[in-house]
Parts: structure tokens; C-alpha cells; sequence
């Protein structure tokens, strides 16, 4: 009897140990967002996690930050430095003052010729020009993407040309504002939730933003007139995920392997694979409620970029400003993107 006691309290303290050795392996990765978790990237994001779970046999798990719930959205990437975060989604230019070198690929008319091609074109800009390697150093960086380029859409009359937008009331953010004004508009900087009802109530007259954003948040229903700048718009942000290195550094190197094929080859090409399924959702839909589109010609373009050159000259001085070579940097940027683009 004393015998069977004594097998069973050791087999309780074998399953005890083993539970506790399994939770002391187990990784668990912290991941801020600002989005919300049934957004398009939200649902990405869960599904990389649960890939990520099973390649790694459950060692490693991600928990979810949604909705800027660890940190708020102009903290993310310091919080992925510091270690508040072990990972993040990132959008460049997102954290005023970070990467102000990087932000060079935000300016309008780059050069970049579509979605697909911009993001390894900015890696190469990444391998070639160190200063914009350097404003990443402490991270890891996983291969960057670019959004949906930017376009303009307005409630009552279509804009074709610069002069068109003067005096008109647009929603802008970021670096759109200073893009707005210098067109002669009315930048107006609003949450996401007030986007509807300032445009329903004439508040604001339009948005230069992508295409999946009106669609998502429905005011396309609002935006009857779209002039579109073709397969890049104006202007588009890369965005990527981030990771804190001491994180990743404690990692097996085969489970680097697997979070750098996931974060990295995946992930890009299934949200661009999503990107391009909503831009076409969203111009389907638009058409069938009877929207105009008007397509800018190659010598409207023309007149677009010369219009915002003030733009890409306030960039340049603001960098240099802090001791950057902004315009080395916004040259050699050009001329790598003309090389390897052809434009």
C-alpha cells in the first residue's frame, strides 16, 4: 500500500515538473497594434499566429494588443526598442521624429511602380543607402510592404488638376497635411470615427487616402468623384513588422527560421494579395453606384509633381535641419527607385 503511495506522489511530482519545465519553455510574444482585431490586418495577424503556434508545436505564442491597449500609436515603435513590446506592426513615418530618413519613401510621386515592386525596391534601398539602415538599428526588421497608393476622392465636384483643390476642406493626417496646404487646400485632421459624419455634414469636402480605407469605413458612400493616379496613387507608406532584438535574439534558430519566413514571405503576400482584392472591391462597388472616376494623364502627372515639389523641398530642409543628409539621402533614393523601376 505504502509502496503504491509512494508511486503515485511520485508521478504526481513527475507531472508537476513536466507541466512547469512546458510553461518555462513556452515563449510568449507581446504584440502591439493599433488595430482592431476584426480589421483586415487584424485577421492577418491571427492567422500568422496560429501558423506560427503549430510550426512551432505550441512553443510559441503571440498575445494579442489590439486597439493601442499597451501602447498608444505614436509610442509603438519606441516600445518595441525598449522592450514594452517583443513585436509590433509598424507603418513608417507612424512615430514622429523615429525615421526621418526612411520617411524619404513617403514623399508623392517617388517613382515607385506599383505595389507589388515597392517593397523590394525599398529593401534595396535599405541594403544600399546605411543611412536609412541605421535609423533601424537595435530591431529586426521584417520585409517591409507598401500600402494601397493613395488617391483623391470628393463628395460634390472632381478634381483633375492642382488648381482644382484650392480653397477645398480635405481630411488629412501625417505627412498629408503639409501635402494638402501646399496644394492650396484646407488640410482637417480627424479620428477615423469622425471621418463619415464630416463629410455627410459638409464639413470637409474630401480625402486623399487608398481605396480599401473608404471602402472599410464606408465612406466611400459619401465620395462620388475619384481621380486616380494609377496602380501607386501619389503617394503610399511601407509598413512592416517589427521585433525587439533581445526578443529574437533569445530565440532557437529554428524557430527564427520560422517567424522570418512567416513575418517576412507570408505575410507579404497574403495582405497584398488581400490590398489588391479590396482596391478592386472597392472600384466595383463604386462603379455600381454610379461614382466618377477620372484617370490623371501622363502630362496632369506632370503637373501634380511640379505642383508638390515644395513638398519634397520642406522634407529635405526639415532633415537637414537636425544634421541629416536629407538631400543626399532623397537623390540617391531617386536614383536607385529610377534604375531598378525604369521611371
Amino acid at each position: 500500500m505504502m509502496r503504491k503511495v509512494s508511486v503515485l506522489v511520485f508521478l504526481a511530482f513527475l507531472f508537476a515538473w513536466c507541466m512547469k519545465a512546458t510553461a518555462a519553455e513556452q515563449i510568449t510574444v507581446k504584440f502591439a497594434t493599433w488595430h482592431g482585431p476584426t480589421s483586415p490586418n487584424g485577421l492577418i495577424e491571427q492567422e500568422l499566429a496560429k501558423m506560427l503556434e503549430e510550426k512551432t508545436k505550441g512553443a510559441v505564442k503571440i498575445k494579442f494588443f489590439w486597439s493601442e491597449s499597451l501602447v498608444k500609436y505614436v509610442e509603438t515603435y519606441r516600445a518595441v526598442q525598449t522592450g514594452v513590446a517583443d513585436m509590433i506592426y509598424y507603418v513608417v513615418g507612424a512615430c514622429p521624429g523615429v525615421h526621418i530618413l526612411n520617411e524619404v519613401v513617403n514623399l508623392p510621386f517617388m517613382g515607385f511602380p506599383s505595389m507589388e515592386k515597392a517593397g523590394p525596391i525599398y529593401e534595396k534601398l535599405l541594403q544600399e543607402i546605411p543611412e536609412l539602415r541605421a535609423e533601424w538599428k537595435g530591431v529586426k526588421l521584417f520585409r517591409p510592404r507598401f500600402m494601397a497608393g493613395s488617391h483623391i476622392h470628393t463628395t460634390k465636384k472632381q478634381v483633375k488638376l492642382p488648381s482644382d483643390l484650392k480653397g477645398m476642406r480635405l481630411i488629412a493626417s501625417g505627412p498629408m497635411v503639409f501635402t494638402v496646404e501646399t496644394l492650396g487646400g484646407a488640410p482637417v485632421q480627424l479620428g477615423m470615427g469622425d471621418w463619415y459624419t464630416s463629410l455627410e455634414r459638409g464639413l470637409v469636402e474630401g480625402h486623399a487616402t487608398h481605396y480599401p480605407v473608404i471602402l472599410m469605413t464606408k465612406t466611400i458612400d459619401l465620395l462620388h468623384y475619384h481621380l486616380d493616379f494609377g496602380p501607386f496613387g501619389f503617394y503610399a507608406q511601407p509598413d512592416m513588422l517589427v521585433m525587439n532584438m533581445d526578443t529574437w535574439n533569445k530565440l532557437p534558430k529554428d524557430f527564427q527560421e520560422i517567424i522570418e519566413d512567416l513575418c517576412s514571405n507570408w505575410r507579404v503576400a497574403k495582405i497584398l494579395k488581400v490590398d489588391m482584392g479590396e482596391i478592386e472591391k472597392a472600384k466595383t462597388y463604386a462603379k455600381q453606384k454610379g461614382h466618377t472616376f477620372y484617370y490623371a494623364t501622363p502630362q496632369e502627372v506632370s503637373q501634380w509633381k511640379e505642383a508638390l515639389k515644395p513638398v519634397v523641398e520642406k522634407w529635405i530642409e526639415t532633415a537637414e535641419s537636425k544634421g541629416l543628409p536629407g538631400r543626399k539621402v532623397y537623390n540617391e533614393a531617386r536614383r536607385i527607385i529610377k534604375a531598378t523601376s525604369g521611371r
